[in-house]
């Protein structure tokens, strides 16, 4: 995540688990905080990881498929922000399921630059 600058990566053990974000690990952090002010961090494999921590409700994900028009890819975030919430991540896929690999990635980052191109 850090040499790439990603801020969501999806998870996959054979089929779609979730979703690692920044928002993901600052929940783990603040649930997992000691009493003493300290997190107990030990070398985990993603699979490990508690899956609530994986559908963070504070900031969601969409699947679509690699034929999806910019148009649309445009109205998903404009749909978020009018029900007040916040879409993060649009994963693109060949068919739009969640358990296929994907070939592209759309952050919220981007739709201001999208909008330019509209």
């Amino acid at each position: 995540m850090k040499q790439k600058i990603y801020t969501h990566v999806p998870v996959y053990n054979g089929k779609f688990k979730g979703v690692l974000s920044e928002t993901t690990i600052l929940e783990w952090l603040s649930d997992n905080i000691s009493d003493g002010g300290c997190a107990y961090f030990e070398k985990k494999k993603v699979g490990d990881i508690n899956p609530k921590y994986l559908h963070s409700k504070i900031n969601q994900y969409k699947f679509t498929k690699e034929t999806t028009s910019i148009f649309d890819i445009q109205k998903y975030f404009d749909e978020a922000i009018a029900k007040q919430e916040r879409l993060g991540v649009i994963f693109i896929t060949p068919n739009g399921d969640k358990n296929s690999r994907p070939t592209g990635v759309i952050t919220a980052w981007d739709s201001p630059k999208i909008k330019e191109y509209l």
